[in-house]
């Protein structure tokens, strides 16, 4: 059996999916994370490597933010001649900015993009491995969820919010200040439900906060300091999320779409974004689709006709086994194909 050496800055769901994947075929794995990066943590990762000799070392990283640790990675055991490699990228990259990034992609046997659109980006950048193989790999949800009990203070929320009509947001700044005009709008029918965890908020933060929403007909709420189960029991109760032309990490788009899809809540989502999870979305069904070059225009536009979600929703929760399994059978293929044609080479 191929052993792989799985390099990863965090255990998100799509990494535990594919140990998941890797442990039921009983193939050997070991999984290093450079969410800390150190001298001691590097040299440790590069013992590790020359005393298992694996027969695949595997990128797994977000996108193309890398820390300096994941850099050197890339620049030396990533580039080596006769080593197996393969990457993975769970969001959008930008090889432009980085020319380690360019040297990398160029080089490895088997490179995994999240979308068709990011694999079109990469049609000029040629690459110097004749064997290399670019697939479509959307980011795994996760198949379980970690449900938690819950306190006191999560049930008196849920006691407060129950039978109100709730729209929920992950909060961005930015994405409010843009579309507040329409926020108000949908709050004069809605409540909407924020997502985000306002510890660090300064008193400026607050103040201006209440000041832009102090005239909104319904209060918004929010639910980011809430343990998973009481999320969970949140997007049962809502009726809508919001995520059309919102910038968030493609670990949180997974997490947030997932919800909605075990949930069966209706998703507003952009033409970006539903390539994501493209085999559980229906439009008009369990989502609405906005043109992602447009968001702004045709969310106020839609709302005001009455057309921007069905008059009603009927909640059609998903499983995203069949689609997790399609997908990671796909990505064992890739990988004894790429081990194969180095070792016919």
């Amino acid at each position: 059996m191929a052993k792989i050496f799985l390099i990863t800055r965090e255990r998100n769901s799509t990494v535990k999916s594919l140990l998941e994947s890797l442990e039921t075929d009983q193939q050997p794995f070991y999984v290093h994370l450079t969410g800390e990066p150190s001298p001691r943590n590097l040299f440790l990762i590069w013992a590790s490597f020359l005393r298992i000799k694996p027969d695949l070392a595997y990128f797994v990283f977000e996108d193309d933010k890398l820390n300096w640790m994941e850099r050197a990675l890339i620049e030396t055991m990533g580039a080596l001649p006769f080593q197996n490699t393969a990457a993975t990228f769970i969001g959008p990259i930008d090889c432009k900015k980085s020319k380690s990034l360019q040297r990398f992609i160029r080089h490895v046997d088997l490179l995994t993009l999240p979308s068709r659109q990011n694999l079109s980006e990469l049609r000029g950048l040629s690459s110097s491995n004749r064997r290399q193989l670019r697939a479509l790999l959307p980011p795994f949800p996760p198949i379980s969820s970690e449900a938690s009990a819950l306190n006191s203070s999560e049930l008196e929320l849920l006691k407060y919010i129950h039978g109100q009509s709730l729209w929920i947001l992950p909060w961005n700044k930015d994405y409010f200040e843009t579309h507040h005009s329409f926020l108000e709008s949908v709050a004069k029918q809605k409540t909407w439900v924020f997502l985000a965890n306002r510890t660090n908020w300064k008193f400026h933060d607050f103040e201006n906060f209440r000041e832009k929403t102090r005239h909104w007909k319904n209060q918004p709420l929010w639910a980011g300091q809430l343990g998973a189960g009481a999320i969970e029991k949140v997007f049962e109760q809502a009726e809508v999320i919001l995520l059309a032309g919102l910038n968030c990490r493609p670990s949180e788009y997974v997490q947030w779409a997932s919800l909605a899809v075990h949930s069966g809540l209706f998703a507003i989502l952009d033409t970006h974004q539903v390539e994501l999870f493209s085999g559980l979305w229906a439009v008009h069904e369990n989502c609405e689709l906005i043109e992602r070059d447009f968001v702004q225009q045709e969310l106020e536009n839609r709302w005001m006709a009455g057309s921007l979600v069905p008059q009603q929703i009927r909640r059609k929760p998903r499983s995203p086994v069949k689609a997790l399994d399609e997908s990671l059978n796909e990505l064992n293929r890739w990988i004894t194909k790429t081990l194969t044609y180095r070792k016919m080479a």
